[in-house]
């Protein structure tokens, strides 16, 4: 049988990842959310638990940040263009920009639609390879 304290943890897990679904939901879907989020502390406090990602930036040169989405139209059934997003596009909305700084930890809730900057004359050049975008991804949940 399990214990008091076991069945705790499974039902705070539980909260926890109603709370991300939903504040995903509302994420992508408000329109007057202004930085992806107008419903106060609470349901963001319950997302934070469930999902958080981090990313830490090793590069000294340009490489380019952390971008974040809202999802504006629903468009099934259509390919999205190719490529990363870097700017509003196929039914998404730029939401926000973590800017790049060497060894600066960036930490954001995961489940929001985020991708990384790629952009630039050095994505053209063999500078790519010689020298790319450095990052080490972090997952606590």
């Amino acid at each position: 049988m399990k214990s008091l304290k076991d069945i705790l943890a499974v039902i705070v897990g539980l909260i926890a990842a109603a709370g991300a679904i939903y504040y995903f939901y509302r994420f992508v879907t408000s329109p007057e959310a202004e930085g992806g989020h107008s419903l106060g502390w609470m349901s963001l406090g319950f997302a934070v638990v469930a999902f958080i990602f981090g990313l830490v930036y090793f590069n000294h040169e340009p490489r380019g940040g952390t971008l974040f989405f809202r999802n504006v139209a629903d468009t099934p059934g259509s390919a999205p263009s190719p490529g990363y997003l870097t700017d509003s596009r196929d039914g998404f909305e730029l939401a926000g920009r973590i800017e790049p700084a060497f060894n600066r930890l960036a930490i954001y809730p995961g489940f929001v639609p985020h991708s990384g900057e790629i952009a630039g004359d050095w994505i053209r050049s063999d500078e790519r390879f010689t020298n790319p975008r450095l990052t080490q991804r972090l997952l606590f949940g």
